[in-house]
Formats: structure tokens, sequence, C-alpha cells
């Protein structure tokens, strides 16, 4: 995308706009380990985390718009991209809830996915396969005061204190 801001997260002042061709370049950066954010009107923000920069690094990184109502989670993912869809799912249930707008849907492939999920907006939370979630500790899946004909199907939940629990304030 094209005038795209892209900020390095953990250092103050790094950011660039992408040029026409949709790229982008951040020069004086030391070598190290960055969070990179991309955002722009209309789409949501997307980040790269745990990015190694040497000398020259090329990172790629998409943005998601903010129409899109189906959105993806594989945590087989390794590719270093996510930004939603199908060919670079998040790897994580709960970025995929952040990232879907009220009244989409969150699509996850099978897996075991060691997080607790928080949902406080109406959204349908699909299993593909049979994911498990297995939060460790604490809960499952929650479900905030926003979620009126939110649902969730298709997972199997483990390790849980409460394995859904409503918080309808």
């Amino acid at each position: 995308a094209i005038g795209v801001l892209v900020k390095i997260m953990n250092i103050t002042g790094k950011q660039t706009i992408t040029n026409d061709a949709g790229t982008f370049t951040i020069t004086e950066l030391p070598p190290g380990t960055y969070i990179i954010q991309a955002s722009g009107a209309g789409y949501y923000h997307a980040y790269r985390e745990n990015v190694l920069v040497h000398s020259i690094t090329e990172i790629g990184i998409s943005i998601l718009s903010t129409q899109t109502t189906t959105i993806y989670v594989d945590n087989t993912n390794t590719s270093w991209i996510e930004n939603g869809l199908p060919n670079y799912p998040y790897s994580t249930i709960q970025r995929g809830v952040d990232t879907a707008i009220a009244v989409g849907t969150v699509s996850v492939s099978a897996g075991t996915y060691t997080e607790s999920v928080f949902i406080n907006k109406q959204i349908a939370l699909i299993g593909v396969g049979t994911p498990t979630i297995d939060p460790i500790l604490g809960d499952g899946v929650t479900f905030g005061s926003e979620t009126d004909n939110a649902r969730i199907s298709g997972f199997m939940l483990t390790g849980a204190v409460n394995g859904i629990y409503c918080n309808q304030g």
C-alpha cells in the first residue's frame, strides 16, 4: 500500500512512509531485534515482532483493509508475515480477535493455542479441525460486556479454570 506509516516501535522517532511502490527504507537503524508497525487510513495496524536487523534487511509486512470480514489464524504460520488473510494468517487467536471487525468471523485452524482469549465484540470465533485452546492459567475464553450475539464453535478447551466465562457486567 502507498502512503502507509511504518514505525519501529522500540526506538522513538524511527518511522517513514511507504513510497509509490509500497516499499519503505529506514536508515541508520542499529543492529538489533525490533517490533515494526504499519498503519494507514482504512487499514488495521499490522505488526511484525522479533525482526532481526543485521546491516541491510528486507522486511515484508502487509496491512489488512478494515472491510475484511473473515480473519484467519493458524499457529503453523512461520513466514514472519501475518496479516490475517489465508496466505499469511495470524499465529495467535487473540491477535485475530483484536483485528476482527464487529460481526466479523475469526477462523482458527487446527492446532494447540497456548493462550487465553478475551472477546469484547460481536464476532464468530470458529474452529476448523477442532483447534485446542489451552491457557495454562486462567480462563480459556472470556466474553466481555459488548458481546451480545458473539459465538464460539468447533474448539476443544483444556487446562482452564473456566473453559468459557461470560462477564456481562
